[in-house]
């Protein structure tokens, strides 16, 4: 996990610019999509409808915390339907941000050992084998979107300049990965892929990794297509 933390260029657990702090409070200020997530209406009429609170854990100057996150809600005046937003950092309905979920799977993914020995121990407090396997099924499922949705950021960071050269060693995944998923290898390789160019991408831009995650997650968010689970 260490190549990973080292790479991190902002102590805060945002890093998109679009949540900022009160007191203990995460306030994001989204705003509304072109479309309602409700009733696919374009016509962009929205009424701000309150807002409400979940726990996030993220990373918090290194560590791993727990924090309070306001999120706003909006009333389609087409269909009279309520929505939320998620900031980009996270994933809907999931309680860990969006990098914690890439460090578990990667855990995994380059471990030589089975799933309950693969997290290291920051992680075996908070998180458990069953939430990693169930992860990582849900990841391997849009491996490809994942993967998609990152290259496209890098290639808009790397122009006009060829992305590949981000990728010197090449994208082959490691031996270990292939002999535990025999039943998924393709799926799994493409998930490993995935994250190797995202950390080696963040690496040579010199870029914050939750950033690009950010940006992918914002990508497929434009498409109406799923990211990372």
């Amino acid at each position: 996990m260490e190549p990973w933390l080292s790479l991190l260029r902002k102590s805060g657990p945002f890093t998109s610019g679009s949540v900022f702090r009160i007191g203990e409070i995460y306030v994001y200020s989204g705003e509304p999509p072109e479309d309602c997530p409700r009733c696919g209406s374009g016509q962009r009429r929205y009424h701000v409808h309150g807002g409400f609170f979940r726990w996030l854990k993220t990373f918090v100057d290194g560590q791993i915390k727990r924090i309070r996150l306001r999120k706003p809600r909006f009333l389609c005046l087409a269909c009279q339907k309520t929505f939320s937003l998620n900031p980009p950092e996270a994933i809907p309905y999931k309680r860990y941000c969006s990098f914690l979920i890439v460090l578990c799977l990667w855990s995994y993914l380059v471990c030589a050992s089975g799933i309950h020995h693969c997290l290291p121990g920051e992680f075996s407090e908070d998180i458990s084998a069953r939430t990693v396997a169930r992860y990582l099924k849900a990841a391997k499922q849009i491996a490809q979107e994942t993967q998609q949705f990152i290259r496209e950021v890098l290639i808009r960071k790397k122009e006009p300049r060829p992305v590949e050269e981000l990728f010197p060693g090449g994208l082959d995944p490691p031996d270990d990965l292939l002999r535990k998923q025999r039943t998924e290898p393709d799926s799994a390789s493409t998930l490993w892929r995935a994250l190797h160019m995202l950390r080696q991408g963040a690496q040579a831009l010199s870029i914050d990794p939750r950033t690009l995650l950010a940006w992918a997650n914002q990508t497929s968010q434009a498409k109406k297509r799923p990211f990372l689970l």
